[in-house]
């Protein structure tokens, strides 16, 4: 699923970043994070991504076990980012509506306290 999805990606980088080119200048703490993350990111996709992509959910487990499957996405995320995508993919196969937190793919950290309030409802 998440393969098909990242196949069809068209999106350039400043369309998949919130604020795109007219994000500003950002602060220095922020600049020194992103210096770290670029650092790592040979890692990140040489490891920690192939498993994500590759990954087959077990759909009759997940459609015949009692706990509820909640296949939540970012109301304010891409159309066409690909986790988002194979989430989508994911809830109509198992035949469940997605659920829409607040933010985008990490909005848990953006919208802290209406994310942890959607989280709640969900979870109950």
């Amino acid at each position: 699923m998440l393969n098909a999805a990242f196949a069809s990606t068209s999106a350039q980088d400043s369309e998949r970043v919130p604020g795109g080119a007219e994000a500003g200048d950002l602060p220095p703490e922020v600049l020194e994070m992103m210096s770290r993350i670029e650092k790592n990111m040979e890692f990140f996709i040489g490891y920690e991504v192939p498993p994500f992509a590759r990954y087959v959910p077990d759909l009759a487990a997940l459609s015949a076990s009692s706990v509820p499957v909640v296949a939540a996405v970012g109301g304010e995320t891409q159309v066409d980012f690909a986790p988002r995508r194979a989430t989508i993919e994911l809830a109509a196969r198992l035949g469940v509506e997605p659920t829409v937190f607040p933010g985008d793919h990490g909005g848990f950290g953006t919208h802290v306290e209406a994310f942890a309030a959607s989280l709640d409802l969900a979870l109950s």
